[in-house]
């Protein structure tokens, strides 16, 4: 990856290899300001959107994608980069870590 944000967020996460054991992680997509993926395992969603916001905290969008369509379940303002895992975990019911 080319994008420092969308490194910096892989790191903060496990990095991503740990995401695809743990999540079936894939198809990432660099952002912007962001990373982009989608995984397995989780009945409510199975994309997420990371952005970091100007003031240093993250946004994140859950979303689900069948077929070509896609649809927004969960979005999340103002997480600090130490609370990343927690609220992916918490929302999508699945663990980065052993």
């Amino acid at each position: 990856m080319e994008n420092i944000i969308a490194e910096t967020i892989l790191k903060q996460l496990g990095g991503w290899d740990r995401l695809v054991s743990m999540i079936n992680a894939k198809n990432p997509i660099n952002l912007f300001e962001g990373l982009s993926f989608r995984f397995s395992g989780s009945k409510i969603t199975n994309h997420i959107s990371i952005v970091l916001q100007a003031n240093d905290t993250y946004s994140i969008e859950f979303g689900k994608i069948r077929e070509i369509k896609y649809e927004s379940v969960k979005r999340i303002h103002d997480i600090y980069a130490e609370n990343l895992v927690n609220v992916i975990e918490d929302t999508t019911g699945l663990y980065l870590s052993i």
